[in-house]
């Protein structure tokens, strides 16, 4: 300290300021300084001494508590006491630090030394548009692009990085963090979606039983499909430990078949099973159709869903049996009556209606069988005499 009628306080940030006139000492001191044990370094007048209560105080060595002003009694050497306020300040904060954050109850790792702040957050989490928590320096304040930012109140979009620029108490010291929120590893283990080109509708997928069943269309063959799908997020696909690619990997689906998905995080997986079906034949086709002894073959007509069959001349058709093949699955029935082919009679006399129900058991179709007899093709003199001729 100066010499001559002056105090200090050890760790000031300058010389302490004294008004001669009020009687006051004003010395500032580095914020955060403890002030409840300060020892005061000071020159009295000549001949003077000082006290503090009833404690005679030595410079350099009495301690006191400055946190609230403290009144020294100095005695001249003619015994005059006179009373000094002594009031101890902080010197405006220069610390930009970021002591805690959070978002939206998510804790952020606190770099010091980098000054940056990384948050985990669940997988899916919006972080779109977040409420910040924060503890700064005392005195400081934070903004962003120059906004000031309110702790638990402020929210912002940390889909990218966000600069905290903290400014210190003094108003000039300042400081920029970066905060950087993350997605922790994403657990899902789903299909979102999956397909055949040759399906005849939306898979449907069922995510509690860790199902999917898909119907491709008539004729497919099931043993070599290629699927396309969609997973979770990370998440990959295998069969029996054979990864499996969208679009691009083939499987014989003619029995179900496992997927195991395995999450992003590498460690959760679960089971899924495939079950692909083949839709059941529409067609109500007759594809042949004969009555034993026929002349010729039987001419079926798919465009007017018609059959015609011949028989010989002088056949009885009244009771015969036919032999006939259907579109695959399908069935046949007269006037409600079920037709097995090679055992079922009818009387073909007439015309009949046969009505054919396709595989799906919705699809119908009505099929006209005429049967005629074919003209006598003989040629033979059956009976061949004379009349007797009577003679005198």
């Amino acid at each position: 300290c100066l010499v001559g009628s002056e105090m200090c306080i050890r760790d000031r940030t300058g010389p302490a300021t004294i008004n001669n006139g009020n009687h006051t000492v004003l010395v500032e001191v580095p914020f955060g300084t403890n002030v409840t044990n300060l020892i005061a370094d000071f020159t009295l007048s000549p001949q003077a001494s000082a006290t503090v209560g009833s404690n005679a105080q030595v410079s350099g060595n009495t301690p006191n508590d400055f946190s609230s002003p403290v009144t020294y009694a100095v005695q001249a050497g003619d015994g005059t006491i006179e009373n000094w306020i002594v009031s101890v300040s902080f010197a405006p904060n220069t610390e930009t630090d970021i002591l805690s954050f959070s978002t939206d109850g998510y804790n952020g790792t606190v770099d010091s030394t980098n000054h940056t702040i990384n948050i985990i957050v669940p997988y899916g989490t919006d972080i779109s548009d977040m409420t910040a928590t924060f503890t700064l320096s005392p005195e400081a304040e934070a903004r962003v692009s120059g906004g000031l930012q309110q702790s638990g109140v402020s929210s912002l979009n940390f889909s990218s990085p966000v600069t905290y620029s903290i400014i210190a108490g003094d108003g000039i010291t300042s400081q920029d963090w970066i905060v950087t929120v993350n997605f922790a590893p994403n657990t899902a283990t789903d299909f979102e979606s999956y397909s055949f080109p040759e399906q005849t509708g939306n898979a449907v997928i069922n995510s509690n039983t860790h199902t999917i069943y898909i119907q491709v269309v008539y004729g497919t063959s099931l043993a070599n499909l290629t699927a396309s799908f969609q997973l979770s997020y990370g998440a990959t696909a295998n069969i029996g430990g054979t990864q499996q690619i969208s679009g691009v990997t083939s499987n014989n689906f003619s029995t179900t078949l496992v997927y195991t998905v395995v999450a992003e995080d590498g460690i959760s997986s679960q089971d899924w099973t495939v079950d692909v079906s083949v839709e059941p034949n529409s067609a109500t086709d007759i594809i042949s159709f004969s009555l034993p002894g026929e002349v010729g073959n039987s001419i079926v007509n798919s465009g007017s869903h018609s059959v015609s069959v011949v028989m010989p001349y002088n056949s009885d058709i009244s009771d015969m049996i036919a032999t006939f093949v259907l579109s695959d699955g399908a069935t046949a029935s007269v006037n409600g009556n079920s037709q097995t082919s090679g055992v079922t009679s009818n009387d073909f006399r007439n015309t009949l209606i046969y009505t054919i129900t396709a595989e799906n058991g919705i699809d119908t179709q009505d099929w006209t069988i005429q049967v005629s007899i074919a003209p006598n093709t003989s040629t033979a003199i059956l009976l061949f005499s004379f009349n007797e001729i009577s003679r005198p």
